[in-house]
């Protein structure tokens, strides 16, 4: 029938769960709450039917109970949603108030190395500074 050739969504197999499980440390993403081990479930960061997949960068440790609740919304928009705070975004809020030297000496002291971006014209390239922008994404990261 024309029902049968819909492709299914993957399931996650057991050695992705148990990636996902130990680089999670066993805790849910959202309520961070310690998961049962044999009863967790694995949600997408971004949701299957907004065109997230089912890898390891995109799977996420939850409880049933977080996973049910998650619905098509990413772990961002369901803490905003539940009024829990992000911790790279308070740190995000902190280092846009500094300035761009201060971010800098920051990123040196703490050995993070921020990267530039090339430019290319039609006839050349151009290697520009990092920007503010991506020094304050590579703190929060990893500063948080």
């Amino acid at each position: 029938m024309f029902w049968d050739d819909e492709k299914k969504r993957p399931t996650p197999n057991k050695i992705l769960k148990k990636m996902v499980y130990e680089r999670d440390k066993g805790i849910c993403q959202i309520c961070k709450q310690k998961v049962d081990p044999f009863n967790f479930e694995i949600g997408h960061n971004k949701a299957h039917s907004r065109g997230g997949k089912l890898t390891l960068r995109n799977a996420i440790l939850l409880c049933p109970t977080c996973n049910k609740s998650m619905s098509v919304l990413s772990v961002k928009e369901v803490k905003k949603k539940l009024g829990l705070s992000d911790p790279s975004e308070e740190a995000k809020k902190l280092l846009r108030k500094m300035t761009l030297n201060e971010l800098k000496y920051i990123a040196q002291k703490h050995r993070i190395k921020v990267k530039g971006r090339v430019s290319e014209g039609f006839f050349s390239e151009t290697k520009l500074p990092p920007s503010k922008r991506q020094y304050i994404n590579a703190l929060a990261k990893e500063l948080s």
